[in-house]
């Protein structure tokens, strides 16, 4: 805790700090769009060198010796690997120097480093940003994660859908239930479950699946997820291949506003007030 004798903070919520600029450095890296406005916001700056160097900035050869628990969940822990293997990569890959943001949003692997960029952006928001002053408790651990509602999805491309929906909804894969090999994938956060499972080849051949996506009109449901930003779930769904309704509806409660994923299945985003 905060030293009541001094005005310096605890090397947690220093800790905490950091954890806070890394959620907001991936938020900008996940999403086109959030670049776009931040070069509009910083036309002195060249975004797509800060993306690169501000990772590095954070994240130094010795993060692993650093970010520890409780201010880092193991979860968390595990992105931050996948998303540093990934960006040192591509970084030493990237051309010098590199080209505008208008230009290098067009390289297939800026697209790896954006998406990449949001499942580990999917991941943190779980927790969320913590106190700058004061430090985190986490809750008591449970023997699993609390589900109180379920879906499945049959699909076609069964691993992109359900990068879709952990980018989108900032759900969180559970890797002892999925089985990749077989289609089958389980998300979770938030009280739900969603499964992904893919379909049987042999069906799967006959489904077209059209850019942008169609919404099937066959089905008799819809369903909805509660998100932090409905501005922001929407140009993830975009980005990700799905398609969002400019329609912005307001209830008592919440704002809502409908979607359609990649294979063409319609649901609703809430962002409750």
């Amino acid at each position: 805790m905060m030293n009541t004798a001094s005005s310096r903070p605890s090397e947690q919520v220093l800790l905490q700090r950091v954890r806070n600029q890394l959620i907001d450095y991936l938020e900008v890296a996940s999403s086109f769009v959030e670049q776009q406005r931040y070069q509009a916001k910083s036309p002195q700056l060249h975004v797509p060198t800060e993306i690169i160097e501000q990772w590095a900035d954070w994240v130094g050869p010795d993060w692993r010796e650093g970010f520890k628990e409780p201010v880092f969940s193991r979860d968390e822990l595990q992105a931050i690997e996948k998303f540093h293997m990934i960006w040192s990569g591509l970084s030493q890959r990237l051309p010098q120097p590199m080209p505008s943001l208008e230009v290098i949003q067009g390289e297939p692997m800026w697209e790896e480093l954006r998406r990449a960029a949001a499942l580990t952006y999917a991941c943190f928001l779980r927790t969320g940003k913590m106190s700058e002053s004061v430090e985190f408790v986490p809750a008591p651990s449970s023997s699993g994660a609390t589900v109180h509602a379920g879906i499945m999805i049959y699909a076609k491309d069964a691993q992109a859908l359900a990068q879709f929906y952990a980018a989108v909804l900032q759900l969180l894969e559970c890797t002892q239930e999925s089985q990749a090999e077989l289609g089958f994938f389980v998300l979770q956060g938030r009280g739900i479950e969603l499964i992904i499972h893919a379909i049987p080849a042999a069906y799967a051949a006959e489904i077209q699946i059209e850019t942008p996506p169609v919404p099937r009109e066959d089905s008799a449901l819809k369903f909805f997820f509660s998100v932090h930003d409905l501005k922001h779930a929407g140009d993830v769904a975009v980005e990700w291949g799905g398609s969002i309704s400019e329609q912005v509806w307001e209830a008592a409660l919440y704002r809502y506003c409908n979607g359609i994923d990649p294979e063409g299945n319609v649901f609703q985003l809430r962002q409750y007030h």
